[in-house]
């Protein structure tokens, strides 16, 4: 019964370690955008409106200023101008369209904040504001 035991325990922790190990590194980390959040900004298309503009760059800037806890608490401009109406994801999701079909993720703000998502946020942004400029 003991040896038993023992082998079951061995088992389960081949599996966990070995789950981890997928999840981490081994199937979603090399290759594939372990991250959904730098999926999403690699070559996203920004649409927004003159009157929107000001938001979205502002949300860009304060995903790169702003703490996971202060960008939770942050709210913004709707489309139609209504203060206070939409998160940080929300705007995103209205306003910048990814080029492959994936989402921001179920852990947005914990992402978001990735050294890798916030260069990629940095490069949106910048792209953004040569269009802006027109340069």
């Amino acid at each position: 019964m003991h040896k038993l035991l023992i082998g079951f325990m061995i088992i389960v922790v081949i599996v966990m370690v070995g789950g981890a190990f997928l999840y981490s590194e081994g199937l979603f980390g090399s290759g594939a955008y372990s991250n959904p959040v730098v999926a999403y900004f690699t070559n996203p298309e920004v649409q927004a409106a003159p009157s929107q503009s000001a938001t979205v760059k502002k949300v860009l800037m304060d995903i790169q200023l702003l703490s996971a806890p202060e960008l939770e608490a942050q709210r913004y401009p709707d489309d139609e101008g209504h203060p206070g109406r939409w998160t940080a994801k929300k705007v995103i999701e209205q306003h910048i369209f990814p080029a492959d079909d994936v989402t921001l993720g179920r852990n947005f703000l914990r992402d978001v904040k990735q050294p890798q998502a916030l260069e990629k946020v940095n490069e949106v942004l910048q792209s953004f504001r040569s269009r802006a400029t027109g340069m």
